[in-house]
């Protein structure tokens, strides 16, 4: 398949032996993906509630009649050529048996719960809806009421409890209105069909197939469909919407609510990263690291929630929830392109923080605490704009949080973590105790508010925690992951990233050296857990996925990790840099979803796996090629939180 990106006057392309995804985002949580090959039953149409503070599914892919591969017999169908624009996509399709190819055209309006779609010329298309809870598998109480006149059909969904699967029966769930605005001829189906989903199969993740309701089937060039709870205004959205795309109005229609700045400013980018031909690695070149950065920009600001509930979605399609560990690690990138956005994120953040010094792990919540959001905070809060004010209120939550931070989770003169309540989560990785990011992010901690009030207690307190940190944790050659276990992970990067005086550049050099022997792959990355001991486990594509924190590399702290070592030890590094660039860069651009940075990749080879786009992969990518190419290492460097 033949993949090209365009953002600006720029463009780049590439023949990729995978089968990528089209994923667009609409600003406002909700997405659209398209699959070429195997389909999931996370394609298709989704929007967010942000008041209920859940996703839905709206629709299946449309499918196109007499198309290799078509959707409910083969999975996914299977494109020659696909083409990105920033919001639009389009894909070249060919006919069963007839060699003739045509094109189709995606849009997901800013701002919009609705997608629109066009093709280069007439063709049958079947509409088929699942409205459901994203990760809702129940099969009964499902009810349409389908009517079509003058080129619309207009759909009621009502979700009902069922005695059979529901501690209830007939109970109204929920209510959802979707409109079907199209041209040319209509066909009513009012039908039942089984979709499989051969990429769940894959995974193990079931079911791999359901029934979905066909509802209608379009003789069209062109649609649009809209979805929400309140039938006014989804059937106006469809009608405004349906008028412009009608008309080819693509900018007009993609532009529509959100700006998009990153992409007119490809140009400026490429330009920047042209001024740097020593860190652009081999066979890469600048226009792709510009576009992939814009792509990169596009996504993570696509992640943003701006509705009655603030927040950034840490992935899709799985991670739909506000994770605050993944929104203040991504804050700084977040800064550089909507600064009121990140401001809004960390002191949404800092109000949160419970007694115990905790901010909760996600909105909505769940049993389990997180160890590393409050460290964040303090990380981010002491790099951000001046233009970022503290009431004395605030002054007060910060100084309050650290002193419970210490007398709930001290141990010793170091910060203790409890199982799965850092961001290596799983049962599997068996990470607990006294964790080396924690205590780097501590420091940190200490120091702002040494910077922020002038108090000589915190900063003799930064001070003493280094000297224990560098007695627990500093063996002469590396940093320990944790204070009691020499099993190496990567997450030593992190503390050169959060407190980079915690050891000198030739301590660093050797850490690095020694991290980079026994997590190194040579395709760009880091694997998760060094790959010499029998917990290494080098693939497992199953839903279970025993490689997540034991193997699998993670684009953020691959990109995290390239950005510690330009800044601490310049050229010694550049080769690893280099790799991680380019790594990076291929992912965000050739595989997985295209324009997005996926979660993480197998350790034996660089592939796309885990959620389709990541936030913090973004951001961390976002930083790393701020700090290359464009803002050098002013970006990152302290700048002073004025108090209000």
């Amino acid at each position: 398949m033949l993949v090209q990106h365009t953002a600006g006057s720029l463009s780049c392309k590439r023949d990729v032996q995978t089968h990528p995804r089209i994923l667009l985002l609409n600003g406002r949580g909700g997405y659209l993906s398209i699959p070429d090959g195997d389909a999931s039953r996370y394609d298709g149409f989704f929007i967010f509630d942000d008041s209920r503070l859940e996703m839905y599914k709206v629709a299946e892919p449309i499918a196109v009649e007499g198309v290799k591969g078509v959707y409910g017999i083969g999975g996914g169908m299977e494109g020659r050529e696909v083409r990105t624009h920033p919001q639009c996509a389009e894909r070249v399709l060919t006919l069963n048996g007839e060699g003739a190819s045509f094109t189709e055209s995606f849009c997901m309006p800013q701002g919009y719960n609705a997608i629109a779609y066009q093709l280069s010329k007439p063709a049958e298309v079947v509409i088929r809806l699942d409205p459901r809870h994203s990760y809702d598998a129940r099969h009964f109480g499902r009810f349409f009421d389908a009517e079509s006149s003058d080129g619309r059909v207009i759909v009621t969904y009502t979700k009902k409890t069922h005695a059979s699967e529901d501690s209830s029966d007939g109970l109204e769930e929920f209510r959802l209105y979707i409109a079907i605005r199209f041209d040319g001829g209509c066909k009513l189906l009012k039908r039942w069909a089984e979709q499989h989903y051969k990429y769940d199969e894959k995974r193990g993740s079931q079911p791999a197939s359901r029934y979905v309701f066909e509802v209608c089937r379009l003789k069209t060039r062109g649609l649009v469909i809209s979805a929400g709870f309140d039938k006014g205004l989804v059937e106006a959205e469809a009608e405004r919407l349906f008028s412009n795309y009608e008309n080819s109005n693509y900018e007009k229609l993609s532009m529509q609510g959100i700006a998009l700045p990153q992409t007119a400013q490809a140009d400026y980018i490429n330009s920047r990263i042209k001024q740097h031909p020593e860190l652009i690695p081999d066979g890469l070149s600048p226009e792709e690291i510009a576009i992939a950065y814009s792509c990169a920009c596009n996504s993570l600001t696509g992640m943003l929630v701006r509705g009655s509930r603030h927040g950034l979605l840490a992935g899709l399609p799985w991670f739909f929830q506000f994770w605050s560990r993944d929104e203040l690690i991504s804050a700084m990138a977040l800064a550089s392109l909507d600064m009121d956005a990140a401001v809004a994120l960390l002191i949404k953040n800092l109000n949160a923080s419970g007694i115990d010094s905790r901010i909760p792990n996600r909105v909505p919540s769940t049993e389990t605490r997180c160890a590393d959001s409050v460290g964040w905070l303090f990380l981010r809060l002491s790099q951000l704009t001046e233009k970022l004010r503290l009431s004395d209120s605030q002054m007060g939550l910060l100084e309050k949080g650290i002193a419970n931070l210490m007398s709930n989770h001290e141990r010793g003169g170091l910060v203790h973590s409890e199982l799965q309540e850092t961001w290596m989560d799983t049962r599997a990785a068996d990470r607990k105790g006294f964790c080396i990011e924690i205590q780097a992010l501590t420091i940190a901690s200490y120091r702002l508010l040494y910077e922020l009030t002038g108090k000589d207690v915190y900063k003799k307190q930064a001070d003493d925690l280094i000297k224990r940190v560098r007695q627990a944790f500093w063996n002469g050659k590396t940093l320990l992951d944790t204070k009691d276990d020499p099993v190496i992970r990567p997450n030593p990067f992190i503390a050169a990233y959060a407190c980079p005086g915690l050891l000198s550049k030739a301590e660093w050099v050797s850490c690095f050296e020694s991290l980079l022997k026994a997590l190194w792959n040579e395709w760009g990355g880091l694997a998760s857990v060094d790959k010499a001991i029998t917990a290494f486990v080098p693939h497992d594509d199953s839903e279970e996925r025993k490689s997540y924190h034991n193997g699998d590399s993670w684009f953020w702290i691959n990109n995290l990790a390239a950005l510690a070592m330009h800044k601490i030890a310049g050229e010694g590094f550049r080769g690893y840099v280099k790799k991680i660039i380019s790594a990076s860069t291929t992912e965000v651009l050739y595989s997985g979803a295209l324009g997005h940075h996926c979660e993480i990749s197998p350790s034996n080879t660089l592939r796309s796996a885990g959620c389709f786009c990541q936030a913090w992969s973004d951001a961390f990518y976002i930083e790393l090629v701020n700090t290359l190419f464009i803002l050098g290492n002013r970006h990152g460097e302290n700048i002073r939180v004025m108090r209000g």
